[in-house]
């Protein structure tokens, strides 16, 4: 390498190549010379993978509920209060403060209760081991002072720092190629998350070649129309188990996986076609530059069921047969 100073640059994200595609050289910017490529393994490589300049700005994941989440939604709701101080002091209130404050006032001791760092905007997220002195300490919102700053008390719900949402279109799926062991209610769920939906019902099937559901969906033009699932490789340091009860005993003992390789998780590639066979739709109309005249009425029911007709093998949309 020549003489000089060697800095790391900065590029835009959107024009940036994908591997396979080619196209234009991505517009390289300047950056700070703190960041000096020679400190790095491999001074050559100016691209790190994980770096927020390559990574998208937001994502959006599906998360199921689960028993073990209403069990912690009922005993954060009794015993969590989350605290905020209100008003513009910059004093920051403290878990040692409020436990100060809490003690002098409402005559908390340390063993009553277990006072973290909450999310913004809540400063404090407070865990009482008694219903009664949490609902005691809730009396006191506003009315007690920590760090200079009044203190504000409510109790825990789900709504925290949420905003409400929906998964308006009900669907009908086909799975072709689906593998076989990951026929479960527990695995179709972790599919359809992942394309911003929710199990409705498994349909029985007919063969063994697809595998037929009813889901709610975010966005139906979300979901592709081949859809890779990935299955990490099991590593159980035990024999393989010989019947259903050694499998679930192994499970139990040992979890899904043993150690893993320290370089890579290998794992296998299936690849799926996913047929979508009916969209329950109360959406708005897409389309654009419609008269006046061939608009719905304001407050009109848009409900509509689309039916497409799909073709086993074929992917959607490639065999010139529409929907209805």
């Amino acid at each position: 390498m020549g003489g000089g100073s060697v800095s790391s640059s900065t590029v835009s994200p959107d024009a940036v190549s994908t591997a396979d595609g080619g196209g234009a050289a991505p517009v390289v910017a300047a950056a700070p010379a703190s960041r000096s490529l020679l400190e790095r393994r491999f001074p050559q490589e100016v691209w790190r993978r994980g770096e927020p300049e390559l990574r998208r700005e937001a994502s959006h994941v599906l998360i199921s509920g689960t028993s073990a989440m209403d069990a912690l939604e009922l005993r954060f709701g009794r015993y969590v209060l989350l605290a905020t101080a209100v008003g513009d002091g910059k004093q920051a209130v403290t878990p040692a403060a409020m436990l100060a404050t809490l003690r002098q006032h409402c005559g908390v001791v340390p063993s009553e209760v277990v006072i973290e760092v909450a999310c913004p905007p809540h400063d404090l997220w407070l865990t009482f081991s008694t219903e009664e002195k949490c609902s005691e300490v809730l009396l006191s919102s506003m009315k007690i002072k920590c760090c200079r700053r009044w203190i504000q008390f409510s109790r825990w719900c789900r709504m925290v720092r949420a905003q409400p949402g929906a998964l308006k279109y009900k669907s009908k799926l086909d799975f072709e190629g689906l593998p076989n062991q990951a026929w479960t209610t527990a695995s179709v769920k972790d599919v359809l998350k992942q394309l911003g939906g929710e199990l409705i019902e498994i349909l029985p099937p007919e063969s063994r070649r697809e595998l037929e559901v009813m889901a709610w969906l975010r966005d139906p033009s979300f979901v592709g129309k081949v859809v890779t699932v990935e299955i990490p490789e099991s590593k159980l340091t035990n024999k393989p188990p010989e019947s259903m009860d050694e499998y679930e005993a192994m499970q139990f003992e040992l979890g899904d996986y043993g150690p893993s390789s320290p370089r890579k998780k290998n794992s296998l590639l299936y690849p799926v076609i996913c047929h979508m066979k009916e969209v329950v739709d109360r959406g708005p109309l897409l389309a654009q530059g419609l008269p006046d005249e061939w608009l719905p009425a304001e407050g009109e029911d848009l409900t509509r069921k689309h039916i497409f007709k799909t073709v086993l093998g074929k992917i959607d949309g490639t065999d010139g047969v529409e929907g209805v």
